[in-house]
């Protein structure tokens, strides 16, 4: 039953991919977990004069560039998360693949 259960394990476990990729750039993460984006979005401007206008849309320039930093990071994050799935998936293969030899005596 127990050698069952660890080919069973293993065979499912030979099926995910592995990558091995190095993620660079910027990230999220936190220690009390995932952040929300959280910059404050721009108000636009009580009068219209041109002035208040560029000012405003300088706001938004910035608050965009602020939005696509923060879902770059994610997506940093989450490669960063599927390696650390595919080293654990990888060393657990080998454990089971050690194990299937030493019980068949190899």
């Amino acid at each position: 039953m127990c050698k069952m259960s660890f080919i069973l394990i293993g065979s499912i476990m030979a099926y995910s991919t592995v990558a091995s990729a190095t993620v660079f750039g910027g990230s999220n993460m936190g220690f009390s977990g995932y952040p929300e984006f959280s910059d404050s979005a721009p108000t636009p401007p009580y009068d219209g004069n041109e002035y208040s206008m560029q000012t405003y849309k300088n706001d938004v320039e910035r608050y965009i560039q602020n939005a696509k930093q923060y879902t770059e990071n994610a997506g940093n994050d989450m490669k960063r998360i599927q390696e650390a799935q595919d080293d654990a998936i990888q060393k657990a293969t080998r454990v089971v693949e050690e194990y299937n030899r030493t019980a068949r005596g190899y």
